[in-house]
């Protein structure tokens, strides 16, 4: 038994050695004087500019050639075609709509082009509960009507100085009865706000 009591006692005192040694190593690293700090020149911060991401550009109006809305992601107004810009309230109050909507009509729910007659149907809102018909023909004044719905053959129907028009929602056709006579004027060049754009 006294064999072991010496090795143990030896192993012993070289533990609290070795722990000792690493306590003073601990003491001398977290006591490393701080690295000086470099005089400033009264220079501003280094800054790096972010580049903006560039959102694409909206359209504000609808070209022939570039129809937009085809995905039904806006479901507000259709854009006016280029060259109909919105009215102001002031300017319908002066003169009516134009075939660009606006004023308090400043959605535009259907348009439809037969070559010679244009025509905006054009709402309070997307609701399509309130609107005018606003017609526009070949060699004509543009025309603000106040506006009907007949559900039976899905049409747009204004009138006004003793013609009827009427709009058929599901065809672009514009239907022009004067004098007793009625016209039909088909088309492929028309869209809805429930995007059905020249499926006729």
């Amino acid at each position: 038994m006294k064999r072991w009591i010496i090795p143990a006692a030896l192993v012993a005192v070289i533990v609290v050695v070795v722990v000792v040694f690493v306590l003073q190593a601990d003491e001398k690293r977290t006591s490393v004087a701080p690295a000086p700090t470099l005089p400033t020149l009264g220079l501003p911060p280094e800054t790096t500019a972010t580049p903006t991401p560039s959102a694409t550009p909206t359209p504000e109006c609808e070209r022939p050639d570039e129809p937009v809305n085809l995905d039904g992601q806006n479901k507000n107004s259709l854009l006016p075609n280029c060259g109909n810009k919105p009215v102001t309230a002031e300017q319908q109050k002066k003169s009516g709509l134009g075939l660009g909507c606006g004023g308090s009509y400043p959605a535009i729910l259907f348009k439809t082009n037969t070559g010679d007659t244009k025509v905006s149907v054009c709402g309070t809102d997307a609701s399509g509960l309130k609107f005018r018909v606003v017609v526009k023909e070949r060699g004509q004044e543009v025309q603000d009507l106040p506006g009907d719905y007949v559900w039976e053959r899905d049409a747009f129907v204004g009138k006004g100085s003793g013609v009827k028009y009427e709009i058929r929602g599901y065809d672009g056709s514009v239907h022009i009865t004067r004098n007793g006579t009625t016209v039909v004027q088909e088309t492929d060049d028309w869209m809805s706000l429930e995007n059905e754009h020249d499926d006729g």
